[in-house]
């Protein structure tokens, strides 16, 4: 295929040293060969990280290393990295994870042979010492289901993409969301019709941190979710224009309640108790799992994530029949 090199595309802010070697070493260790691996440092004051990379990419050509002035956060970061990639295909990697070997090689030859224009794949889950919490595997090999269920739910794992790169700039790479920018990136791409599959193969290990970490961010990511979907509805509405903007972004969350703090930690809370709950029935703790579950349906926003996984379950139940 013309152009078949990739661009891996990394953003490094404050990860353990530990952490950025092994993703790094676990590109460098690619069976395919072909790619230049751009890595954005975002914190200009991490002075050891700065000396790490410097030192790694000295020693491999394929590393392009560009330091921001300032912190801009991860979305901004992708698309200066994306700026100046030069390959016809762009691969995602975050500085925490570990792709497996055969990643790249096996991610392209699937989207290519699918005729595919972004592909994920399954991934092991592990904790912060490398050990494997659980999988999370792909629906379906058509991509039809993936069209359906975008728009209700985020199904690809953001690090484990590659994808066209004529398809990533056809729609000017990343917005500046807060969280969410992958889900936003795949709704817009989605309304351009291109195609998502997942390679049924597990070639990636995704780092789960602390909870006490994540979970602050619950509420926070189920706006940006919500805001996304509207904003998916308007493009379809509108012949592929839609109304974002960061002002028309915050005016939103303060609808929703994100400023009132008060508010906002309840939410959260109830987010995090319905987590439990679910991952408690999962484990066959019925009886445990469902009070939580009950328990925290006094949320708008978990009322709301249940009619997303009942619609997303009938989707998958659906494509999988055929």
């Amino acid at each position: 295929m013309k152009n078949s090199k990739i661009s891996v595309l990394m953003s490094s802010y404050n990860e353990p040293i530990e952490y950025v070697q092994k993703a790094v070493n676990s590109i460098l260790n690619q069976t395919y060969k072909y790619f230049e691996f751009i890595i954005v440092i975002d914190n200009p004051n991490n002075s050891e990280l700065i000396s790490f990379l410097s030192s790694t990419a000295n020693k491999d050509e394929r590393i392009i290393l560009l330091i921001n002035k300032r912190n801009i956060g991860l979305a901004m970061s992708l698309n200066r990295a994306l700026s100046v990639s030069t390959g016809g295909f762009i691969a995602r990697m975050d500085a925490d994870d570990i792709s497996k070997q055969e990643r790249l090689e096996h991610e392209l030859n699937y989207l290519i042979t699918n005729e595919l224009d972004v592909v994920g794949c399954e991934v092991d889950k592990i904790d912060e010492q490398g050990n494997v919490l659980g999988t999370i595997k792909s629906y379906s090999s058509k991509p039809e289901i993936y069209a359906r269920m975008l728009p209700f739910q985020n199904v690809i794992v953001h690090p484990t993409v590659l994808m066209k790169t004529e398809a990533i700039k056809s729609v000017n790479g990343y917005r500046n969301f807060p969280s969410c920018q992958d889900y936003d990136l795949w709704l817009r791409l989605l309304s351009k019709g291109y195609k998502f599959g997942v390679i049924p193969e597990n070639l990636f290990q995704f780092r789960r941190h602390n909870e006490s970490i994540t979970a602050t961010r619950k509420f926070d990511q189920f706006l940006n979710e919500s805001y996304i979907r509207k904003l998916f509805i308007e493009r379809k509405e509108n012949h592929g224009v839609d109304s974002f903007s960061d002002e028309n972004l915050k005016n939103y969350l303060s609808k929703k309640g994100f400023f009132n703090q008060e508010y906002a930690n309840v939410q959260n809370q109830l987010l995090i108790q319905y987590n439990r709950g679910i991952n408690n029935i999962k484990n066959h703790n019925y009886k445990q799992g469902l009070s939580e579950v009950i328990q925290s349906m006094k949320s708008n926003a978990v009322i709301s994530n249940i009619c997303i996984s009942l619609k997303t379950h009938l989707i998958r139940k659906k494509y999988t029949k055929r």
